[in-house]
């Protein structure tokens, strides 16, 4: 009987040990999830993964303002180059890259020295017959992207909004874009 009291005063003992150990390793797992959680939604920066609204100049003097509802593009080349449009589509600006499609707002001018190929030869400036153009990002930072207009001959743009969704899509970029624009944010 001795022995027996002996080994459930072990027991007991040894019993309140391991439930000291287990409680304490249940806190200290607790405590590490708990950070774990809260520093998830804390960025480093807050201005880490940039908006693509606002201002964006290029070193050649082209530029694009864009808001939530609006694209301007600056020709740094020639001022009859640039355009204006009303976006269509629900991009997602914070996204790293992405396509806006727009309905020109401003006419748009192409001149016959650009592109001598039929339908443009001889036309001097050519407006464009279709109204929705794309305009693709991408490595999109707080300071920096890319960005390029979506060109293809013999035209760019497309004549209804189901047709510029249907062409202006990620997929289709290598379609449509030659090369980006490094852009900084004013």
């Amino acid at each position: 009987m001795f022995t027996h009291n002996v080994s459930v005063g072990k027991t007991r003992v040894l019993g309140r040990a391991v439930s000291q150990r287990m409680r304490s390793i249940l806190v200290f797992v607790l405590a590490l999830v708990m950070g774990a959680l809260s520093l998830a939604g804390c960025k480093n920066d807050p201005d880490d993964t940039g908006n693509l609204i606002g201002t964006w100049t290029s070193t050649g003097g082209d530029g694009y303002t864009i808001t939530g509802t609006t694209v301007t593009y600056t020709s740094g080349m020639d001022p009859l180059m640039s355009f204006a449009g009303t976006i269509k589509n629900s991009p997602n600006f914070a996204a790293p890259y992405g396509v806006i499609i727009i309905e020109y707002t401003t006419p748009v001018h192409y001149y016959a020295s650009y592109d001598p190929n039929p339908p443009y030869a001889g036309i001097s400036p050519y407006e464009p017959t279709n109204h929705f153009q794309g305009i693709y990002w991408k490595d999109l930072t707080a300071t920096s992207v890319g960005l390029a207009n979506a060109y293809k001959s013999p035209e760019p743009e497309e004549a209804t909004l189901p047709a510029a969704q249907s062409a202006f899509t990620l997929d289709n970029e290598p379609t449509y874009v030659y090369s980006y624009a490094s852009l900084s944010k004013n």
